[in-house]
């Protein structure tokens, strides 16, 4: 979220987890750039088409943590 303010040079709170990401302004070259960021973040290799295929913060942070985050036991720990 807040690189996403931070791009599109508004406050942290009015970046709605549920708001598309074309409504927040990110077009194709702002994706690129954003997932080069998020890829260097997180230490993961994601797909281009990401940002497409999960156009709102909510429904990237979700598929990222199910798919490239260490797994969790049921008593919450890692392993």
């Amino acid at each position: 979220m807040a690189y996403l303010a931070r791009t599109f040079k508004t406050p942290v709170d009015r970046i709605r987890p549920h708001a598309k990401f074309a409504r927040l302004g990110m077009d194709s070259a702002a994706s690129v750039f954003f997932l080069v960021e998020l890829e260097e973040w997180l230490g993961v290799e994601l797909p281009t088409e990401i940002v497409f295929a999960h156009p709102t913060p909510a429904e990237l942070a979700r598929y990222v943590a199910e798919r490239h985050l260490p797994e969790r036991s049921a008593t919450g720990r890692v392993g």
